[in-house]
């Protein structure tokens, strides 16, 4: 999961850029559009590493269980909400790779 995380700009993600541009008065720039990494295979890594790890428990507890699936519900909810901000920040060049790029199951291509 680290290497999904420095694919992107870490103060972009979480607000540090946002804060100091505020603070100085400045408007903040969106994040320029960029597709690296594990960024091409799928367009949620980091909610896709996320998933893995809270399912992928040799138990499965009842609360675990419970866990998995209130965070699977989230996770899901969460990117819709983060792909019409995309949409709306990026507008067609973001259409174009969401078409491209499946959210979260990598599409696996025969080699021949």
């Amino acid at each position: 999961m680290p290497t999904t995380s420095y694919g992107i700009d870490h103060f972009e993600l979480f607000g540090v850029r946002q804060t100091i541009s505020h603070a100085l008065g400045r408007p903040t720039e969106p994040a320029q559009f960029t597709e690296r990494s594990l960024y091409r295979v799928v367009r949620h890594p980091l909610m896709l590493g996320f998933l893995i790890a809270f399912w992928a428990a040799p138990v499965m507890s009842p609360g675990r269980l419970l866990f998995a699936g209130v965070i699977t519900v989230w996770v899901l909810f969460a990117i819709r909400i983060e792909e019409s901000t995309l949409v709306e920040v990026y507008g067609e060049l973001y259409e174009a790779y969401r078409r491209r790029v499946p959210a979260l199951l990598p599409r696996f291509r025969s080699w021949s």
